[in-house]
């Protein structure tokens, strides 16, 4: 039946088969065309995936079908449909959407901590700090242990430059959040410490992050930034460089480390990068590589 292809989509959701359950719920909607709770699975899967605007189409269907005759096709569906459509729309930079879903979420469900997540997100990113911190207030009310309100709080503080109390927020946020949380955590508390010109505290949260999570690009990029800002040190930066292609199995932060070292006016240091890309390259034209080249050959004759 479509329950059962529906709860198979769940645990292979829970097993991290996102593709997979994306197929059980195809099979539940092809059995039960009207039903809402398959299309509202289906698309957490997508938003798992980032696919958003097939999450969004998922969620607009599943939206439509409530109700529906099946019995099974749960009370909260509609609320959880909105709030997958709200990040899926956040994502998108549709950010008036997304506020208008998560308000929508929260009155279907008010007790649905992750449903403010999406209009807290995007009070902050259009700059509406008030309206940011009100959201939290009720958020905390859901939830008041929970170390989310106060990564949103820090994230606000950032925003208005009062970096001390920031740093206070991700002090919290760190104490309560579970060890998967904290290298994202510790990332960007390192930040409020460099807006203080404090570069000993930031660039220890930036390795510890790096640490934690050595596979997550931000962490990387984020300590390269911090050395260059504390005294542009080319030789730390290269060392983290280094340390990030192992970690990461690829030069993706060869960009970042050619203009560090441009805006350190170390026309050297370009000109190895280049060479170094250049010779990995070495089997295909590189056209990135050659120009860089040129332009680093250039720089250090002028």
């Amino acid at each position: 039946s479509w329950l059962i292809s529906t709860a198979k989509a769940l645990a292979l959701r829970q097993s991290g088969d996102f593709e997979g359950g994306i197929e059980a719920c195809d099979t539940a909607i092809r059995l039960a065309p009207n039903a809402s709770l398959p299309y509202a699975r289906r698309a957490e899967l997508h938003r798992l995936l980032h696919d958003w605007d097939q999450a969004i189409a998922d969620a607009t269907q599943a939206i439509h079908n409530f109700p529906t005759k099946y019995s099974a096709d749960s009370a909260p569906t509609p609320s959880w449909a909105y709030r997958i459509r709200a990040d899926a729309h956040y994502a998108l930079g549709n950010l008036e959407q997304a506020i208008q879903d998560s308000r929508e979420s929260c009155r279907l469900n008010p007790g649905d901590y992750w449903a403010y997540a999406p209009r807290i997100n995007a009070f902050i990113r259009l700059r509406r700090y008030d309206d940011a911190v009100a959201m939290i207030a009720e958020m905390r009310r859901v939830d008041p242990a929970h170390y989310w309100t106060r990564r949103a709080s820090a994230e606000v503080d950032q925003c208005r430059e009062q970096h001390e109390a920031a740093i206070l927020k991700w002090d919290e946020a760190i104490s309560l959040a579970e060890p998967r949380f904290h290298d994202w955590l510790f990332q960007a508390r390192a930040i409020s410490f460099a807006l203080l010109s404090r570069f000993d505290q930031a660039i220890a949260d930036a390795n510890h992050a790096s640490e934690l999570a050595p596979q997550n690009f931000w962490n990387w990029q984020t300590l390269m930034v911090v050395h260059f800002f504390h005294n542009a040190d080319m030789e730390r930066i290269r060392d983290v460089a280094t340390r990030a292609e192992e970690a990461l199995g690829s030069n993706r932060l060869i960009s970042l480390h050619a203009s560090l070292a441009l805006h350190a006016d170390n026309y050297g240091e370009y000109k190895r990068i280049c060479e170094s890309e250049k010779q990995n390259h070495k089997d295909r034209e590189d056209a990135a590589s050659a120009i860089r080249l040129v332009h680093a050959a250039t720089l250090i004759d002028d």
